[in-house]
């Protein structure tokens, strides 16, 4: 017999259980629990919802849904993380994930949520809706960068100081910097280090002379930065001069893709930098997404004026317009230049890499799209 439901807390441990064996028997030995210690460690912070298909009382299937809250600019949008996607080994072909899938989509639509986020296979998520998108910036230094670029730029007193403890003044002032962005994802000061400490990466305090400038988030052996926010406008250099002198003797640098300062300076010195798909997105509400980034956008990129009306599946159309340097989108039912179905809206919307025909769009929208989508490293499942 086969059963869907959503699970309640006391079979968290049953699902920590299953997702472990499934995720090892597949890849290399995983541990959930230490591995994601917001979602399922002793002290979890976070309570993701979990979705699961039994089979003879047994579980064979499980999705996970990590509730969060993004904001964008003066606009805040409720997001979910689609994860721990899973069906046991032996069970494959049942159809388990995909019933799972349809009902944490249901709740995600039911909650409110405006913006879904995942990793996986393309194919496998674009039947559930789900397109790459947004986009990262990973820049890889070297020590011949270092020798060479680096050679007038000195460290100073930059220096690193962990933060392991709740109580450290540096866990609060990263928490304060964090909220001071335009765009991040909510993190309470008690979800903060267990959110950073996903997949055992490591929280540092940036310190210049012994004074806080910002925060780091790094793989645990210092090879890869996963996120480095700062308040010390020009200081990018001198702090990858730290990082290499006292953590990694090459190591690569993720940025967001409104991180503009810190872009220009790492592309001038890095020895290669690639822009990646973020993860796969989709909108629940195009009108509050779109114009939430759109507006994002036009903070940080010049934009040209223009009007541009789409429509989705049929549904009512969504009119965006800058004019007079204001961004408006709204709900105008207004006739469509360009009818989408959902797939080409969000590729069109949230790609580098556009397989919609651009020829259909006016050209205010092609230097428009795509929006700045991003979740960092330490807000995905």
């Amino acid at each position: 017999m086969i059963t869907y439901h959503r699970a309640e807390p006391r079979e968290t441990a049953e699902i920590i259980e299953f997702i472990n064996m499934v995720f090892s028997m597949a890849h290399s030995p995983f541990d959930f629990k230490r591995g994601i210690p917001k979602v399922y460690g002793d002290d979890a912070c976070i309570y993701a919802q979990h979705y699961i298909a039994r089979k003879d009382g047994k579980i064979v299937g499980v999705v996970g849904l990590m509730p969060g809250m993004m904001h964008i600019g003066g606009e805040a949008l409720k997001t979910g993380v689609i994860g721990s996607v899973s069906t046991h080994p032996y069970e494959r072909g049942g159809g388990y994930m995909k019933e799972c899938m349809r009902l944490a989509l249901e709740d995600a639509r039911t909650a409110g949520m405006h913006l879904l986020s995942l990793g996986g296979q393309r194919q496998r998520y674009e039947y559930f809706g789900f397109v790459p998108g947004g986009k990262r910036l990973v820049f890889h230094l070297n020590s011949s960068n270092f020798r060479h670029a680096f050679k007038e730029i000195e460290a100073g007193e930059i220096t690193f100081a962990e933060i392991s403890e709740e109580g450290s003044p540096y866990l609060r002032a990263a928490v304060a910097l964090h909220a001071s962005q335009d765009l991040y994802t909510e993190r309470s000061g008690e979800q903060f280090l267990r959110i950073a400490h996903t997949w055992e990466d490591k929280l540092y305090a940036i310190l210049d002379g012994g004074v806080f400038i910002g925060s780091v988030i790094a793989s645990g052996d210092g090879n890869h930065i996963k996120e480095i926010t700062m308040d010390a406008p020009g200081a990018m250099l001198r702090v990858m001069k730290g990082w290499y002198e006292q953590k990694s003797r090459g190591f690569d640098v993720t940025l967001s893709p409104i991180d503009n300062e810190n872009i220009r300076a790492l592309s001038r010195v890095a020895e290669r930098a690639g822009i990646e798909s973020g993860y796969m997105y989709q909108f629940l509400d195009y009108g509050r997404c779109v114009r939430a980034f759109l507006k994002l956008k036009a903070k940080f990129t010049r934009l040209p004026e223009g009007e541009f009306t789409f429509t989705v599946d049929g549904a009512p159309s969504i009119t965006a317009s800058i004019l007079r340097g204001n961004v408006e989108v709204l709900k105008a039912g207004k006739a469509p230049d360009v009818e989408f179905t959902h797939l080409e809206a969000e590729n069109m919307l949230l790609s580098d890499m556009w397989w919609t025909d651009e020829n259909k769009l006016p050209m205010c929208a092609l230097q428009w799209f795509p929006l700045p989508v991003y979740v960092a490293s330490p807000d995905s499942f």
